[in-house]
């Protein structure tokens, strides 16, 4: 008996060495799976990180291991690909703006970070165990293994998905978002939306992984694995090279960047000095022929609802010229509670002089930027959430994409957070948009990778839905994109200026336009009868054993 316990010992004590070398193998996968959130052009990183967590997982598909230690081994990864995402925010400091102590914004900077490399990390780890349990399954039942190779991906594009759902998702950084440096590779978002580039960076990971795993399918997974890179990178080069642009009226547009950093506190600028440099860009832009001018989000710090006398200039200004402006600032409205609180505003002055009665408001807040969730609940738990002077009142939202007509066409606007979401570009388009806008103020994250990666969720908009996407920033990057995801114009971080480029306003639609998400529904019913099957067989095998 003793020395069966002295065994059963020794046996554990490898088993944590080979786990904690294992660990730190994961971590160093998430960490390059990650790192071209930062370096662009390691895009093919991504695929190397994935490529080795996944072989890890099929190293213990075979042996008897606990799921518990397939848990942990996933969130080593995961931990790792997230804080290489989120680090960013640790730019922010310090938040002397929000009335917050240098101390306590380190504190504050590096508790969001850990927080939502924490969260994301112990939502995403069940993909490690899952993928492992229902691959045993399907090999039981030796299915193909095209068919177990995509158990993995799918897994991850659902999570993905799931994060775009609630306000716990902050989904700021997607796969997606590390092959922003591949153009060609992001055009079949048009077919299935930009969580598909996800799935493919995967599923060629997977495979590759089956590959070097099953010695005796070695060239089959390896073909399959190259033609699954191979056929998403040629439908890009067709899509981009060959496929023409529909024909639609062409303008000049001009998005204006003020250079007004947000961290400087409003009350370190006055409204006279902030209105007097939008109207010199202004001035100068419609001096060069600018159809369209496009204000970064909350450009001007007034309600215009309750002040519209405060941008006469810019009502002139459109009067004289026959331009059309997409002014941003503030609409005194209430909130969810009642109480009166700002929304975040597009409004549109025509070329009458007129301002719209019907403004575009943010419809998707930053939680904990913008609002609390939960507040009572977060209140309670973390008080020092809750006691920020930016987020003291929940900020107002929309609930509409409130489209804006032009003589050219109708005109969709997105602000900042809403960029981020594919779903609210779509029904945008759905509803008539032929162009996009993006406004948005990205001094927040100084000049970290995010403002990069925030660009490149507005060209994932344009390719998805097929349309030009004009994009103001407050201190940058301010773009003009094409319907292919192209910078065709942009400018500097931290310089102010305005860019002037020809347009077009579009009516075709995209696979994503017409089918959206559908995609996720194939896969979520894919999963739900892998699911099923693992079920079936588990029960069927304890029976058996008793």
């Amino acid at each position: 008996m003793m020395f069966k316990k002295k065994e059963k010992r020794e046996a554990e004590t490898v088993k944590e060495k080979i786990s904690f070398r294992f660990k730190l193998l994961a971590m160093a996968a998430g960490l390059a799976s990650g790192f071209p959130f930062t370096v662009k052009e390691l895009f093919v990183l991504s695929f190397v990180g994935f490529f080795i967590y996944i072989y890890l997982l099929l190293l213990f598909k075979d042996k008897d291991i606990r799921y518990s230690s397939l848990y942990s081994l996933s969130f080593c990864f995961y931990f790792t690909y997230f804080l290489s995402g989120y680090y960013f925010i640790i730019y922010m400091y310090p938040m002397d703006y929000a009335g917050i102590s240098p101390g306590f914004s380190m504190f504050l900077l590096l508790f969001s970070v850990l927080a939502l490399s924490t969260l994301f990390s112990l939502e995403f780890s069940f993909t490690g165990p899952l993928a492992v349990y229902i691959i045993r399954s399907l090999d039981a039942k030796n299915m193909p293994g095209f068919i177990k190779a995509l158990v993995f991906p799918s897994l991850f594009v659902f999570l993905e998905w799931i994060q775009t759902l609630s306000w716990a998702g902050v989904p700021l950084i997607s796969l997606a978002e590390t092959q922003r440096f591949f153009n060609l590779f992001l055009q079949s978002a048009s077919l299935f939306g930009s969580l598909f580039i996800g799935f493919v960076v995967t599923l060629v990971a997977s495979l590759a992984s089956f590959c070097v795993k099953c010695k005796d399918r070695r060239k089959l997974y390896s073909v399959l694995s190259l033609s699954v890179f191979a056929w998403n990178a040629l439908f890009g080069a067709v899509y981009y090279y060959l496929i023409p642009y529909s024909v639609g009226p062409s303008a000049d547009a001009s998005p204006l960047q003020g250079n007004l950093s947000t961290l400087q506190g409003v009350e370190n600028m006055s409204f006279s000095s902030i209105s007097a440099r939008y109207r010199e860009l202004a001035a100068d832009a419609v001096d060069e022929g600018a159809d369209l001018l496009l204000f970064p989000e909350c450009a001007i710090p007034t309600y215009l609802n309750s002040y519209p006398e405060k941008i006469s200039y810019f009502t002139d200004l459109a009067r004289n010229n026959n331009v059309y402006i997409l002014i941003s600032g503030y609409t005194l409205m209430n909130n969810n509670d009642g109480e009166l609180t700002s929304g975040n505003s597009i409004y549109f002055i025509g070329p009458d002089g007129q301002i719209g009665d019907r403004p575009y408001i943010k419809r998707k807040l930053v939680p904990f930027g913008e609002y609390v969730p939960m507040r009572g609940v977060i209140s309670a738990v973390f008080p020092f959430l809750t006691e920020i002077r930016a987020i003291s009142t929940d900020g107002g939202y929309g609930s509409s994409s409130s489209l804006f007509e032009t003589e050219y066409g109708k005109i969709g606007s997105l602000v900042c957070y809403d960029s981020v979401y594919s779903y609210l570009a779509r029904e945008s388009v759905l509803d008539g948009a032929n162009l996009l806008t993006v406004s948005t103020d990205d001094s927040w994250f100084k000049n970290s990778p995010e403002s990069d990666i925030h660009l490149s969720h507005s060209a994932l908009r344009a390719i998805e839905t097929g349309r030009y996407l004009v994009r103001a920033a407050n201190t940058g990057i301010s773009a003009v994109i094409s319907p292919r995801g192209d910078i065709i114009s942009r400018t500097d971080l931290d310089e102010p200026g305005y860019l002037i480029s020809e347009i077009k306003y579009l009516d075709s639609m995209t696979l994503y336009d017409i089918i959206g998400d559908t995609f996720i529904i194939i896969v979520s019913v894919f999963l739900v009868m892998c699911l099923t099957l693992s079920v079936i067989m588990t029960v069927k095998k304890r029976k058996r054993e008793v």
